[in-house]
């Protein structure tokens, strides 16, 4: 699993755990996850779906096989699009963790 931490530009730091075929990440917000996804125009997989989430905490979200470059794109809209970051700066601290099988 890949973990990577940003900050945003009012300075709070955000997270958000990547695996094949899923996201989970910070989610400071009450709104439904897909609804802001959607408002805010995040180009997501064609078959994104809500797994879990806790309004304030956290949001989980599966969807089926995507190519890297793929994954890395959803991955970088949610930094900046959702979470607050600056496009042009932001820098991420990431770190891999060895998940049990």
């Amino acid at each position: 699993m890949l973990y990577s931490e940003a900050m945003t530009l009012s300075g709070s730091e955000v997270w958000i755990q990547v695996m094949p075929g899923t996201i989970n990440m910070a989610y400071p917000f009450t709104e439904e996850p897909l609804e802001l996804l959607h408002r805010q125009g995040i180009r997501s997989p064609s078959d994104i779906y809500l797994v879990e989430w806790a309004a304030g905490e956290y949001a989980t979200f599966g969807f089926g096989d995507i190519s890297p470059r793929e994954h890395a794109f959803f991955v970088d809209q949610l930094f900046v699009k959702i979470l607050g970051c600056d496009d042009a700066s932001y820098q991420l601290k990431t770190s891999i963790e060895q998940l049990e099988s």
